[in-house]
């Protein structure tokens, strides 16, 4: 793995909000990834994270596309 497809967190919060920015991220063309520790323990027999909070990534040579629309998920919200 290059440094370019190395995974960087950019966003941890509820599943609900990570899908919604996965959506507005695939929209610009970037993949993403979210990933829920608490929902893996619980289908791998164990338990582990907070049970509310998601962590959503991106390949860090898709971040300065990532960043506009992180922002202007954010923006909605600062109002």
């Amino acid at each position: 793995m290059n440094e370019n497809d190395q995974l960087i967190v950019v966003y941890s919060g509820s599943e609900a909000s990570c899908l919604t920015i996965q959506a507005e991220l695939l929209k610009s063309g970037v993949e993403s990834m979210i990933k829920n520790d608490f929902q893996s323990g619980i289908l791998g027999g164990y338990s582990d994270g907070v049970s509310s909070v998601s962590d959503l990534y991106v390949r860090q040579k898709d971040l300065a596309v990532a960043e506009p629309v992180l922002r202007s998920y954010m923006d909605m919200f600062s109002e």
